[in-house]
């Protein structure tokens, strides 16, 4: 089949003037008509006024998390959706809530104007895709403060059952992009006076515990924390601003239209009058999963994250349970949803498909042919596994077992090859869509915990896999160095969703992915390759792993 990249264009969308951001609906719940196919079912509502101009708001998902968003003019329904975004898929940020947060195609992004010539109120929508639970950063760009404001730049969260059962609470953040810009953030009452839950919620300097609410050790500094798109880099200092809202302050009862939280961004006060100039609003918080009603965010929680779609049947695989494919299959015949797994068998001297990627393979690669370059069977064919996966942002190629891989950029889907399952639930490519598999066994894997160095030589030349037990919330560093070739290391879960991956972050060309949060209790895979593509057998490396 030919390889056709798509080209995504920004559409630039003339919303109309309005009075007030009125929410959407009672649950926050919305179908797109704008050609996208986007549904927010779980959806999180938030608002903001901008004046004439241009503007971006993204949503960057965290660990794997794959938002769906939507900008509205509630005045009369118009509006744009979006799922994954070419431009939203280079930025990448960094927040002492989240941590590092790398750049994923799944991020959402929308380009929007406002061509009147007044202000104008937008809603925001964002929701997990299909009703996935998870952490993620809305970020808003283009705003700024002008001495034309009055009292500040209005922004709402609505706090209703989606955000609040997600555990995360509200992060807010005010960061200057102007150099002489001081932002002062505040959450406000319908009259824009500060509000006070055990003191003032207000915030000028958050690395000040005297001028930042709650005024206590969980007040940071912004220095060095920001965002960069791989072009421009915008980073905070020690007198930008930030919120948190426990998650112990929401109250998941209350209605809808009254659990508005509102923001007010303005600038500092000083003796030649207010601070003006533009700056990035953030907001770091959760969505729960469609119908939950507990804890399951990963953040200031001790729930667990809830899962998607698991009103399918599952049963019990077993060997007997497998689909004979020829050598022409590709991984795009297979219907199932992300993470389904269909146990299939491959003939023998399947070995001239098309290929891109390492270990994990965009899903128009020929499965038995990339089943042998991963070297889940031999040349001689053999069972095993195939899952479908979430698409990444680089697929590498190289050359394992007689077969060499090609590279390719982002790609939509992807296919994992694994050993065979022969226990444990299964979903196949053609039923049960939407059951959660039990993770198929990682093989010969070694396992490794937090806190472990270990001296390793390379097994397979396509690379090796070590197997790491960790419980949600955790926070790993892991490194890996070696003298002879270029590291580059990947973290999935064990359905194959990427968490992380890093080439060069170490010292020289060594791999350093720093202080991950582990989503969801249980056993993750830790990938260890080349950036060149096939690893020398036994040239030597070691791997580490440590908490934070």
């Amino acid at each position: 089949m030919s390889r056709v990249r798509m080209i995504v264009l920004a559409i630039v969308v003339l919303l109309l003037t309005v009075a007030a951001a009125l929410p959407v609906g009672a649950q926050a719940e919305f179908t797109c008509n704008d050609g996208t196919g986007v549904v927010i079912s779980n959806g999180v509502e938030f608002s903001a006024n901008v004046r004439p101009g241009q503007y971006i708001v993204a949503a960057i998902g965290i660990n794997g998390f794959d938002p769906v968003m939507a900008v509205v003019d509630p005045s009369n329904g118009d509006h744009l959706c979006n799922d994954d975004d070419a431009a939203a898929a280079s930025i990448a940020a960094s927040l002492p809530s989240t941590g590092d947060v790398p750049a994923s195609n799944l991020s959402s992004g929308i380009l929007f104007s406002n061509d009147s010539t007044d202000f104008l109120d937008i809603v925001v929508l964002v929701s997990g895709r299909n009703g996935a639970s998870g952490e993620f950063i809305l970020v808003f760009q283009g705003m700024q403060v002008t001495e034309e404001d009055g009292a500040g730049d209005p922004y709402s969260v609505n706090g209703s059952p989606n955000l609040v059962n997600s555990g995360v609470g509200i992060h807010a953040y005010a960061i200057h992009v102007a150099s002489n810009f001081d932002p002062v953030l505040k959450i406000v009452d319908e009259n824009n006076e500060v509000v006070e839950v055990g003191g003032l919620v207000q915030c000028d300097d958050a690395s000040n515990l005297t001028t930042c609410w709650p005024g206590d050790s969980s007040v940071v500094s912004l220095e060095g924390f920001g965002f960069t798109d791989g072009t421009t880099t915008i980073v905070g200092d020690p007198y930008d601003a930030a919120l948190f809202v426990s998650p112990d302050l929401l109250d998941p009862t209350t209605p809808y239209e009254e659990a508005f939280i509102n923001y007010l961004v303005t600038g500092a006060m000083y003796q030649q009058g207010m601070s003006t100039g533009e700056y990035v609003f953030a907001v770091h918080t959760g969505v729960a999963a469609a119908g939950t009603t507990g804890n399951t965010g990963t953040t200031g929680t001790t729930g667990t994250t809830g899962t998607t779609g698991t009103t399918g049947t599952t049963g019990m695989t077993t060997a007997a349970e497998i689909t004979p494919i020829d050598c022409s299959v590709v991984g795009t015949q297979f219907e199932g949803d992300i993470n389904s797994i269909l146990n299939v068998e491959c003939p023998a001297n399947c070995t001239s498909g098309s290929l891109w990627g390492t270990a994990t393979y965009t899903n128009d690669s020929a499965v038995c042919t990339a089943a042998i370059h991963a070297g889940v069977i031999p040349v001689s064919g053999g069972q095993f596994s195939v899952m479908v996966a979430a698409g990444l942002d680089e697929y590498v190629g190289s050359t394992a077992n007689g077969i060499t891989s090609s590279s390719w950029g982002t790609w939509e889907r992807s296919i994992v090859p694994m050993p065979i399952e022969t226990s444990g639930t299964s979903t196949t490519a053609t039923g049960d869509k939407g059951a959660t598999p039990t993770p198929a066994p990682a093989g010969s894997a070694q396992t490794i915990a937090v806190g472990d160095s270990l001296d390793a030589q390379v097994v397979n030349s396509a690379g090796d896999s070590f197997v790491l037990t960790a419980s949600a919330g955790d926070v790993v560093t892991i490194a890996v160095n070696s003298d002879e070739f270029d590291p580059l290391v990947i973290v999935t879960d064990m359905n194959g969703r990427e968490l992380a991956r890093d080439d060069d972050s170490g010292p020289g060309f060594n791999a350093l992915i720093a202080n991950l949060r582990i989503p969801n209790a249980g056993d993750y895979l830790v990938m260890v390759t080349s950036f060149a593509g096939s690893l020398e057998v036994g040239a030597p490396f070691t791997i580490e792993v440590t908490g934070g």
